[in-house]
C-alpha cells in the first residue's frame, strides 16, 4: 500500500459517521458543555486566567472528548488559504499571496515583500493542527497584534504564513521542502538571513525544528562531522549561504514526539483532563502524518527519537531559540526533555519558558475568546524576545 493510500484509508469517514458527527455537535455537545461547566468551580481553584478563557478551554475539551481527528477535519472544512482570505476580508485589507516552489504559498500579514527595505524583518510562521487541520483565523489575529507591538519599537516586521500541504494530501518531507522553499524565496526577494525568524506552534513548531535539523545535518555532513545523507529522505538540498544563519527560532508547544505509540511521559497522565487535546488525538495525528513513511526517516521529525549528536553545533544555523511549553499540557515532559537535553545542550542561547497553568498552544486562545493577547504574560514574553532578537 502506498503512503497516500494508507493516509486516505485512515481519513475515510462514512456518511453514517458524518451524520453522527453533526448530530453530536447539534444535540450532545451543548449538554456536555453545560455539564462540564457545572463542574468548573472545582477546576477554577487557583486558576489565574479570566473566566471567559476557562469557558473557551471547556468548549475545546468537550470537542476533544467527543470527536476524533477525522471528525474535526470534516467539521473544519476549508484550507489555510481560505481562512486567510476570510481574515483579510474581515479586516478590510488586501490579501498578499505568493506561490512558491513545491506547491506552497506565502500569505502575508503587514507590509509584505512590496515594502521591503534594507533592514526589514520577517517572521516566517508555520501553523499548528497536527499537520491535518488548516490554520485558524485567530492565529492571524495573534500575529497581527504582534506586528503592531513590534512596529511601536520602530521595527518594520511582516509575517509570512506558510500554507503548506496538509497530511490529507502529503506527508514528510513535502512540508519540509515547502518550508525550505519559503526561506529560499525570502532570501531571493531581499530579506537577509539575519532578519528572518522562524516561528511555529504545535505541528508548526515541529516544522521549525525540522528545518533547523535539516540545515544542521547538511552543515555537519559538509564538514565531515556526520554521515547522515538527507537526500535519502527526499528533502531538497537547499542550505543557507556559507557562514550565515537565521536570526531566531520560536517554538510554541512544539509537537516533538510525533509517534503513534502509547506515551509514557508522566504529563500524559497528570494533564489528561486539563489540556485541550487528548492522547488519542495526538496518536491519530501522528498515525496519519507518518503513514507510509519509512522508519529510518522518522528521527528527522520525531525529535524524541532523534539522535542527540544530530544537534551538535546547532548554534551555527540559528542565532537564538525560544521554546514555550504549558504546565498543564500533555506534551510538557517530552517538550522539556528535547528542549533541555538536546536543543539547549548544543545551543547556549536557548530560552525555555514553562507557562504556569498553560495548556497546549495556550496564547492563541485569548484571541479566540475575544481577549487582548497582551494580557497574557507569555505573549508579552514572546514579544519581548522578538524585540530583543530583532534589535
Amino acid at each position: 500500500m502506498s503512503s497516500n493510500e494508507a493516509r486516505q484509508q485512515l481519513l475515510a469517514l462514512s456518511w453514517t459517521k458524518k451524520a453522527l458527527t453533526l448530530s453530536y455537535v447539534v444535540f450532545v455537545l451543548p449538554f456536555s458543555f453545560l455539564w462540564k461547566l457545572a463542574k468548573s468551580p472545582v477546576q477554577l481553584r487557583g486558576y489565574p486566567k479570566p473566566l471567559r478563557r476557562k469557558i473557551g478551554e471547556i468548549s475545546l475539551q468537550v470537542v476533544r472528548d467527543g470527536l476524533s481527528v477525522t471528525q474535526m477535519r470534516f467539521l473544519l472544512k476549508g484550507t489555510t488559504k481560505t481562512a486567510y482570505e476570510a481574515w483579510t476580508k474581515s479586516k478590510n485589507v488586501d490579501p498578499q499571496e505568493e506561490v512558491i516552489a513545491h506547491g506552497g504559498r506565502l500569505l502575508w500579514v503587514g507590509k509584505g515583500p512590496k515594502g521591503i527595505e534594507e533592514d526589514s524583518k520577517v517572521v516566517l510562521y508555520f501553523h499548528g493542527g497536527g499537520y491535518l487541520l488548516p490554520m485558524q483565523e485567530w492565529s492571524l489575529d495573534y500575529w497581527s497584534t504582534a506586528i503592531k507591538v513590534l512596529e511601536k519599537s520602530k521595527k518594520h516586521v511582516s509575517i509570512a504564513a506558510l500554507a503548506y500541504n496538509l497530511s490529507g494530501e502529503s506527508t514528510y518531507p513535502v512540508q519540509l521542502n515547502q518550508a525550505l522553499a519559503a526561506i529560499e524565496h525570502l532570501l531571493k526577494v531581499g530579506y537577509k538571513p539575519s532578519n528572518i525568524v522562524l516561528a511555529g506552534d504545535s505541528a508548526g513548531a515541529n516544522l521549525v525544528f525540522q528545518v533547523l535539523l535539516h540545515l544542521n545535518l547538511l552543515r555537519l555532513r559538509s564538514t565531515s562531522q556526520s554521515d547522515v545523507d538527507v537526500a535519502e529522505t527526499g528533502v531538497a538540498t537547499f542550505e543557507l549561504p556559507a557562514d550565515l544563519k537565521l536570526r531566531g527560532a520560536l517554538g510554541i508547544s512544539p509537537w516533538f514526539p510525533v509517534h503513534s505509540r502509547e506515551a509514557a511521559a508522566k504529563s500524559y497522565q497528570e494533564n489528561r483532563e486539563s489540556d485541550i487535546i487528548s492522547p488519542e488525538a495526538l496518536r491519530d495525528f501522528a498515525r496519519i502524518y507518518a503513514a507510509g513513511v519509512p522508519e529510518s526517516h522518522k528521527p528527522h521529525f520525531d525529535f524524541v527519537s532523534t539522535p542527540k549528536e544530530w544537534f551538535k553545533g546547532f548554534d551555527a544555523v540559528v542565532d537564538r531559540i525560544l521554546i514555550t511549553v504549558g504546565e498543564k499540557e500533555l506534551l510538557r515532559d517530552d517538550i522539556l526533555e528535547v528542549a533541555r537535553g538536546k536543543v539547549a545542550e548544543y545551543h547556549q542561547d536557548t530560552t525555555i519558558i514553562l507557562q504556569e497553568f498553560g495548556v497546549h498552544d495556550d496564547v492563541f486562545y485569548d484571541v479566540g475568546v475575544g481577549l487582548d493577547p497582551l494580557t497574557t504574560k507569555l505573549t508579552v514574553e514572546i514579544l519581548e524576545w522578538l524585540e530583543a532578537v530583532f534589535s
